[in-house]
């Protein structure tokens, strides 16, 4: 049908074994002292832990989850930390705990996002290379891709573990980020945008922008974004750029605040190759992050390629349900969060 003419449909050719689930509800009411960080409510615990005895005792999967999703479950003795260290490592080997997570969540067959669309990019945010199918599920507000509530659960995984399930596949950026200084090369991925901005400084940034090492413009402005089709409902639409369907092999060219009235927001195929570096008479350095983490500083002689991955991000979708209808719902909640916070009417 119309829904599902963009979407695949996956069978398992060996029954899955393992599950990773990732918690990103943002729904924290208590502090520990001891571990120096904000602890998740009792409701979202009870629901993680209600989730994880499903998927072990019930459906016979390996549950993997976050370390500090693990603190928080002290009674599921089953569950396993991608991202803790080993008792024979060494806790500052920072490069070894990323390449020892990286082998640990190879062997995971699927994902669970628990909250809104923020813990799908946090989801994607732990794999360096391919990312298993990824589940959205809704915690309080549904989003463009969480449709799913987590009351659902039990009722689907069933089906998606035997019968089978529509994949949606989002790209994401490859970001190749090169120190002059050090002469290292560090490469991020993004699922909804990269963002370089001036930072700290009161200096507007001056960046030289390149398309397939063509000089398209500089920019002189707060900064600009790099975004997905998935992140064109993010910070690039707050900041005037397009919402694009996640079907449209496109990224999106953002400026934030540019100091000229002829840079307008650019669309480009997902073929081209973008480079950035501070122009010769920059007045500050600037900053960029990746999905809003892991920021960096962007010196003189440093420069960053974009491109999209080479692996999407394949995202289980309802047949149901198109993205028309998740940004209908996303846009229609956000107006009705705005009314309830202040309590105000709507006009008619």
């Amino acid at each position: 049908n119309r829904v599902t003419v963009n979407l695949m449909l996956m069978r398992w050719e060996e029954p899955p074994r393992k599950v990773l689930i990732v918690e990103k509800s943002g729904d924290t009411q208590r502090y520990d002292e001891e571990y120096a960080q904000a602890r998740l409510s009792h409701e979202i615990v009870q629901i993680l832990e209600n989730l994880c005895r499903y998927c072990h005792h019930m459906l016979k999967l390996k549950v993997v989850v976050e370390s500090r999703v693990k603190r928080e479950l002290p009674t599921c003795t089953f569950l396993s930390a991608c991202d803790a260290p080993e008792e024979d490592e060494d806790q500052g080997a920072t490069v070894q705990l990323s390449h020892k997570m990286q082998q640990r969540l190879e062997a995971v067959d699927f994902c669970i996002a628990l909250g809104h669309d923020g813990a799908v990019v946090a989801c994607a945010g732990l794999f360096d290379g391919p990312v298993p199918p990824v589940l959205p599920l809704v915690l309080h507000h549904e989003g463009i891709m969480t449709r799913v509530p987590h009351r659902d659960a039990e009722a689907l995984l069933p089906t998606l573990m035997n019968e089978g399930f529509h994949l949606g596949l989002r790209v994401r950026l490859k970001c190749s980020l090169f120190s002059f200084k050090t002469g290292e090369t560090q490469v991020l991925h993004a699922l909804n945008d990269l963002v370089l901005d001036r930072g700290p400084s009161p200096f507007l940034t001056s960046v030289e922008c390149y398309c397939n090492d063509r000089l398209i413009t500089l920019v002189q402005g707060d900064g600009l974004i790099i975004a997905t089709p998935t992140g064109s409902t993010a910070y690039s639409q707050a900041a005037g750029g397009a919402m694009v369907h996640p079907d449209v092999p496109c990224v999106l060219f953002t400026p934030l605040n540019p100091h000229s009235l002829s840079f307008r927001p650019l669309v480009l195929p997902n073929s081209v190759t973008l480079r950035l570096q501070l122009t010769p008479n920059a007045r500050s350095s600037a900053w960029v992050c990746f999905d809003g983490r892991n920021r960096q500083q962007l010196s003189q002689g440093d420069r960053l390629l974009v491109e999209v991955a080479h692996w999407p991000v394949p995202i289980i979708q309802d047949s149901t349900h198109d993205w028309s209808d998740g940004c209908n719902a996303f846009l229609s909640s956000m107006v009705r969060d705005f009314v309830a916070r202040f309590k105000l009417r709507p006009a008619l």
